[in-house]
């Protein structure tokens, strides 16, 4: 097979054997109610994933050209195209991205090609079980500063990805306090045998 056929907001239902992936959500621009929409229209059809086709969420976008979106914004929108487990398309320019930009984005690459699993339909916290750890996508939708209190299936070491910043060994539950408004985690969690 040599080929890819990319549906691009067609028709779903009719394209399913017919397209290898599928675009499933709107169009993105940089703005935090485009952002929102976007991943809450993805997120609902992660179930897709591998079972119709690839989901592609849309270009990711990490650089601000002169938007009003804060680094957590781009840090929720990243995140959230982690969590759809997706394509990875930039929708940057490359040759004038920033270094934080581009250590994003390598970060997003190879993408993990398995959607996460949410705990409920508030989409807060999603699961993305790897072979050797748990991916746990951590959202704050809201417009104040959130606490929460994350279940763990195992004790693990734990560090978040965008930072690299380790956060130490949990077991049982995970306390994650002060998550921005508008922001996300993207945590590692390996087990602790």
């Amino acid at each position: 097979e040599d080929s890819f056929l990319l549906g691009c907001n067609a028709p779903m239902w009719p394209s399913i054997g017919t397209v290898h992936g599928m675009r499933v959500s709107n169009d993105i621009y940089r703005s935090w109610e485009a952002f929102t929409c976007i991943a809450r229209e993805v997120l609902h059809r992660n179930w897709q994933h591998n079972r119709l086709w690839i989901n592609d969420p849309d270009c990711v976008v990490l650089e601000n050209l002169k938007s009003s979106l804060s680094e957590n914004e781009f840090v929720f929108h990243a995140t959230f195209i982690y969590a759809s487990g997706g394509m990875v398309l930039s929708g940057d320019d490359l040759t004038n991205m920033s270094e934080r930009g581009f250590a994003m984005l390598r970060k997003l690459l190879p993408p993990v090609n398995r959607a996460a699993r949410f705990d409920d339909r508030t989409f807060r916290v999603g699961r993305i079980e790897l072979e050797d750890r748990v991916m746990l996508c951590v959202f704050n939708w809201g417009d104040m500063p959130e606490t929460f209190e994350i279940g763990l299936p195992w004790a693990c070491e734990i560090a978040d990805v965008w930072s690299g910043e380790p956060l130490g060994a949990h077991a049982g539950k995970l306390t994650l306090r002060d998550v921005p408004p508008h922001g996300a985690r993207l945590l590692s969690c390996r087990k602790i045998n």
